[in-house]
């Protein structure tokens, strides 16, 4: 039988992991002064392997690994630090176009993300709306003394399509919003292409 419980020592090792992330987390400021320069920190990618192996044409895309590196190079900066991307070993013909590879995929990831917030507000909209329908008439029934299984189910109608209002609102509204400010971050890079 699995244990439930944390032992003691097994919490003060748990404790102890956490606050060595955030010693990590103060020595953090070192590392990202090392990749600043002029006020924006620079990522540099090797654009030896550029594009996915599979496209091809006009359908040409670039290697998904290009934006997952600098994806996770941006990880321990803040939204507000402009990023300056250096790109080496491109050729000269393809440097326009690998620009604006690297451009649209921000741009469609972006479209992509207004897209649900359009839809999760629909959401929280129709939610409120028949949240407090159903809270509306359990009050009314409940009003003429109605005592039944019909109010129960009333309320907790009510209760759960308002409270996927609130968890919509303080929850996915503002993970979406970071998530819009970080792909923006990406999409207003600065590139810049060395041999």
């Amino acid at each position: 039988m699995a244990q439930r419980f944390l032992t003691r020592a097994r919490e003060k090792e748990l404790l102890g992991a956490i606050n060595e992330g955030l010693k990590i987390h103060m020595h953090a400021q070192k590392y990202l002064d090392e990749y600043m320069e002029d006020g924006k920190a620079v990522i540099h990618v090797d654009g030896s392997d550029l594009y996915d192996p599979v496209s091809m044409g006009r359908f040409r895309r670039l290697n998904s690994s290009i934006y997952d590196y600098v994806e996770r190079s941006a990880n321990l900066l803040s939204i507000a630090i402009p990023l300056r991307i250096v790109m080496h070993k491109v050729d000269r013909n393809e440097q326009e176009n690998v620009e604006r590879l690297y451009r649209t995929h921000y741009q469609v990831e972006i479209q992509d993300i207004l897209w649900d917030q359009r839809i999760l507000y629909t959401k929280m909209i129709v939610m409120a709306i028949i949240g407090s329908a159903f809270i509306l008439l359990y009050m009314f029934f409940a009003l003429q003394k109605n005592d039944n299984l019909f109010l129960e189910i009333l309320s907790i109608i009510g209760s759960f399509a308002l409270s996927e209002t609130v968890g919509s609102y303080l929850l996915e509204r503002p993970r979406m919003k970071n998530d819009l400010l970080e792909k923006s971050q990406f999409l207003t890079a600065e590139i810049e292409f060395e041999e």
